[in-house]
């Protein structure tokens, strides 16, 4: 794929109104099942809400990657010391 392929690709995906309102589609689907746990469930209702954060999160990368041609510095770092975690930490005590 040379660059000016990969430009009208990026032009092509920033206009399409349908990739941006599949994302407001899945945050709000997240929202949606995280309200419908159970009041004991917490591990579900966190990993909905933690898939929430993660649609927005993607969401803001691709702006990000569309309106400067890749990731800003600040970002760039955020995400190499980010570790990631898909269980939430419970203390015993």
């Amino acid at each position: 794929m040379t660059d000016d392929d990969r430009l009208q690709w990026a032009r092509d995906a920033k206009a399409n109104k349908l990739l941006w309102e599949s994302f407001d589609q899945l945050k709000e689907i997240y929202i949606t099942q995280s309200l419908k746990c159970g009041e004991k469930d917490d591990l579900a209702r966190f990993r909905y809400l933690k898939a929430y954060e993660d649609v927005e999160v993607v969401k803001r990368h691709l702006v990000s990657v569309f309106e400067q041609g890749r990731l800003a510095k600040g970002e760039e770092t955020e995400l190499k010391k980010t570790n990631k975690r898909f269980l939430p930490e419970l203390s015993w005590s």
